[in-house]
């Protein structure tokens, strides 16, 4: 039994609209992802905005034996989504060197998918006992919650530190420095 588990947003406000688009090695963001308005409340030093997010759902297997409520996690699912209504840009700021900067962005949502996928591999196929098959699903959050948790944290704060440190990708040397880290990080499956 597969069951969708519920979304952990790496910044509020994303809500699922269809056009979500999953991370892929060979799809890069464009301007034409960005269909969101421009936040009226945003400083106009803030030439884009990229809503990411971490998704995840899990499968289990019920099993009984001697009376027992048992079951065993199959599968952790996540995914790295950007979300396009939720993304915008001020048109006269749509350079090259800002989608690069934007695509960072869900490069390290990226980068923490990873990180909880690995988390979660010693979840799975372990036998736990359970009061009644109808809690298991409240069991099966409450060891992932805390996983994910974590990795939204870290990545949230890394997020602020990316742009703090690149001045939301105008300062070209700081980019092209956090662009090679993030480069690595994909390859490794990891920040370090």
């Amino acid at each position: 039994m597969l069951l969708a588990a519920g979304v952990a947003a790496a910044q509020t406000g994303a809500e699922p609209s269809g056009t979500e688009i999953e991370w892929r090695p060979d799809r890069k963001l464009a301007w034409s992802d960005f269909r969101g308005p421009v936040d009226p409340a945003a400083s106009r030093r803030v030439a884009a905005s990229s809503m990411v997010s971490l998704e995840f759902g899990y499968g289990y297997a019920i099993e009984r034996s001697a009376g027992l409520c048992g079951y065993r996690i199959t599968e952790i699912a996540s995914a790295a989504v950007f979300h396009p209504e939720s993304s915008w840009v001020r048109p006269d700021a749509a350079t090259d060197a800002l989608l690069a900067h934007e695509q960072g962005h869900f490069d390290l949502a990226q980068v923490h998918k990873l990180e909880f996928e690995a988390s979660t591999r010693s979840l799975l196929d372990v036998r736990y006992t359970c009061r009644y098959a109808g809690a298991i699903e409240q069991d099966v959050l409450r060891r992932l919650d805390p996983l994910r948790e974590d990795i939204e944290a870290r990545l949230e704060t890394l997020q602020a530190q990316y742009d703090a440190e690149t001045g939301g990708g105008t300062i070209a040397a700081r980019q092209r420095e956090w662009s090679e880290r993030i480069a690595a990080a994909l390859e490794r499956g990891r920040w370090e």
